[in-house]
Order: C-alpha cells, then structure tokens, then sequence
C-alpha cells in the first residue's frame, strides 16, 4: 500500500476515471499531466498518435463531441512498476452534429513513475455491432 493508503488498484481506477472525465470535458492540461510523454495511442486502423497529437485530438474546432466514456468488463493486471488495464468503453458523442455510440476494446499500458502512475500507451479497437 502506498502513504496514503490506497493499492495500486485503487491509484489506477482512479486514475482510469480522471482519464475519461479529462477527454469528456476536453480538459487538456489535465491529459497532459497524467500521459507520459512517451504515450502513444493506435486505433483499430492502424493509425498512432504522440502525447501532443493525442492531445489536439481534444482542441478541435467542436465538430466532435464526447458526452460519455463508461468502462466495463475491467481486468487488470498489475506487476511492480507496470500495468495493464483491458476494458470495453462505451462513448456517446455527437460528430458533425450526428449522434453516436461506439463500442471499443480498449488496452491501457501504464507505468510508475516517481511514486505516481503515468499513461505511456493505448490501443483502441473498435467493436462491430454483433
């Protein structure tokens, strides 16, 4: 257990939820503090973004909207300084003025750094319908 008293489970759940409140409310200094500078994101069509392309992602010209990002069907898997976090999010948005939800596996690499966890990578594979 950590000085304050919470497992690194508690420390990653909670970090996980700032991550999704941060990209709903498009609040980019706080995304910027919590990913690593390595970060790097890829997407179902092989495309990869850095930290900095990550983050513009979120300054955008309000085209796209994300209302919601809800995670289910958690594991994690913790060893020393690493993590790994799988999960499917469920994010509601408008793009162009459209509504939309869409499903996505998502693998979330963290690690520990100075005491505290950092992002340093996720890989976001969206869900067809079944």
């Amino acid at each position: 257990m950590s000085v304050d008293g919470a497992t690194d489970e508690e420390r990653l759940l909670k970090l996980e939820r700032v991550w999704m409140q941060a990209e709903v409310e498009k609040d980019t200094q706080t995304l910027r503090r919590i990913l690593d500078d390595r970060f790097v994101a890829t997407f179902s069509s092989g495309r990869t973004l850095d930290k900095a392309d990550f983050v513009a992602l979120f300054e955008g010209d309000g085209s796209h909207v994300m209302h919601s990002c809800d995670a289910a069907e958690r594991q994690m898997i913790i060893d020393a300084d690493t993590a790994v976090v799988v999960d499917t999010a469920t994010m509601r948005g408008t793009r162009n003025g459209e509504a939309y939800a869409t499903r996505a596996r998502v693998t979330a690499t963290y690690i520990k750094r100075d005491g505290a966890w950092r992002i340093l990578a996720e890989h976001i594979h969206s869900l067809r319908p079944e």
